[in-house]
């Protein structure tokens, strides 16, 4: 039974929504009255401008995928003070918020549009200015407004710590919290002067602020009405990995095969600067890539974002201790094992890190949160990490390693691309075997892979597989 757009299925109340990519209509579906989750897909009318890493099968987009891509849509349960926020909106959930506010985000053109009736030109916060009000009872505020409206671009915010988006001098800008110490702020602020003195890539420049008596971090929305930031997390699901390869090197044939532009050196020096902070959430929703949504092309690497999570900003003064691991993500457990993947740190110049020990001492100057001391362990930590850094670099230039040139040279003069993964497992296999090897050997190595040190093998393993592919397609074209 349907009445206006309420389909009644079994015992639930369903409605009928059309999930939008900007003005594009992608397939209209029924979702249960709670938001929960689509119940059912009806009509396909565009399939190529749906959320990067949804699958098609027979035509219709991968229901299990939808629902799980529209959970990861709403605010996460762990964040601080979610229940008591959705009590004062007299919210039954996360997902009926999102639901409130059509889906709609600032990090995407992605919404379900009731029926279809709705423009997005008259509701998208790119251009229409957006109510204070949720975001205020979000981040545990009184708010001033005396009009209850649920339009939002804070109800489809993630991560865990208080944040809100506002509106200001015409721009969106996002205020973030702190947890135990109040030191994620001023990390973000650490992470900015860090990514502007070495200059390499794009970055989201964050400041401190002070919001409801606590200090937070403020930065500007870097995605337009004609982006969309996509995670490494869907990025990755572009295509199913193989399950010889890692999902390092997933991500890094991915990018050759969409084109993005120094994705190897990006990921060099995200491995880098994270060692250097002692990041220990850089998790593939952390990094990511700009598509246009107009176009659907790839834009490149997003700006470096999110960068809270480091320096001991969890730990107590007495349990800092700079000699011990730091847990890392995304491709490895610890930062030892982590920075050991870099490929090359030639782009990284140590002697613009300079004194950013004293210049993070001066943005923790304010904080009435961190006690002397404690700034003084930081910063003392800070230099020591970029040392430690700066090592690594060191024990990488004394090791055997071939230029990126001379590995091109290798693979061009043998008739092959020399691509970057094909580049990168060559210096690798160098690295581990403490000598220079030619393509000729590695296919004698291959056949006593096994008894290869450490890592050997499965270089050994990736550059002969790359050659073997290259080949057939140069043979299929030839036919």
């Amino acid at each position: 039974m349907k009445n206006r757009n309420n389909w009644i299925v079994g015992k639930e109340v369903m409605y009928s929504y059309v999930l939008m990519n900007k003005t594009k209509p992608l397939f209209s579906f029924l979702m249960d009255d709670t938001g929960r989750y689509v119940d059912k897909i009806l009509d396909v009318f565009e399939v190529e401008a749906l959320p990067v890493g949804i699958h098609i099968f027979n035509g219709i987009p991968d229901k299990s995928e939808i629902n799980k891509w529209w959970q990861r849509r709403t605010i996460p349960a762990g964040r601080k003070g979610l229940q008591g926020a959705l009590q004062e909106l007299e919210i039954s959930s996360q997902y009926e918020l999102a639901q409130k506010s059509f889906g709609l985000s600032l990090s995407d053109q992605y919404w379900i549009n009731p029926e279809g009736k709705l423009k997005w030109e008259d509701i998208n916060f790119f251009e229409n200015k957006f109510s204070d009000y949720v975001g205020n009872v979000l981040y545990g505020q009184n708010s001033i407004e005396t009009e209850r409206d649920l339009l939002s671009p804070c109800n489809t915010s993630e991560g865990n710590l208080v944040k809100k988006w506002i509106w200001r001098d015409e721009k969106q800008l996002l205020v973030k919290g702190g947890s135990v110490f109040f030191q994620e702020p001023y990390n973000e602020a650490l992470a900015s002067a860090l990514h502007r003195r070495l200059g390499l890539f794009p970055y989201v420049d964050y400041s401190v602020e002070i919001e409801n008596n606590m200090p937070c971090s403020i930065c500007e929305n870097f995605v337009t009405k004609h982006t969309e930031l996509v995670p490494a997390y869907s990025f990755l699901d572009i295509e199913k990995k193989p399950n010889d390869i890692s999902y390092y090197q997933h991500l890094l044939q991915l990018g050759m095969q969409e084109k993005i532009e120094r994705m190897q050196e990006y990921l060099d020096y995200m491995l880098v600067t994270d060692y250097i902070i002692a990041n220990t959430d850089r998790h593939y929703y952390n990094f990511g890539f700009i598509r246009n949504v107009d176009s659907l092309s790839w834009e490149g690497i997003a700006p470096i974002y999110v960068s809270g999570n480091s320096l001991y900003y969890d730990k107590s003064d007495v349990r800092i201790n700079v000699t011990e691991d730091v847990p890392s993500m995304p491709f490895k457990k610890y930062h030892s094992e982590q920075i050991k993947m870099v490929s090359s740190f030639d782009n990284i110049d140590f002697s613009k890190l300079t004194g950013l020990d004293e210049e993070f001492r001066e943005i923790l100057r304010p904080s009435i949160d961190i006690g002397e001391q404690r700034k003084g362990i930081l910063c003392q930590c800070l230099k020591e990490r970029i040392s430690m850094a700066e090592a690594e670099q060191t024990r990488e230039k004394s090791a055997v390693f071939i230029s990126r040139d001379a590995c091109e040279n290798i693979f061009q003069e043998a008739g092959f691309r020399p691509t970057d993964t094909l580049i990168s497992n060559m210096q690798k296999l160098n690295i581990a075997l403490g000598r220079e090897t030619t393509l000729r050997e590695i296919k004698e190595l291959r056949k006593n892979k096994e008894q290869l040190p450490g890592k050997a093998k499965y270089y050994v393993e990736a550059i002969a597989k790359e050659c073997a592919a290259q080949e057939m397609v140069i043979q299929e074209r030839s036919l």
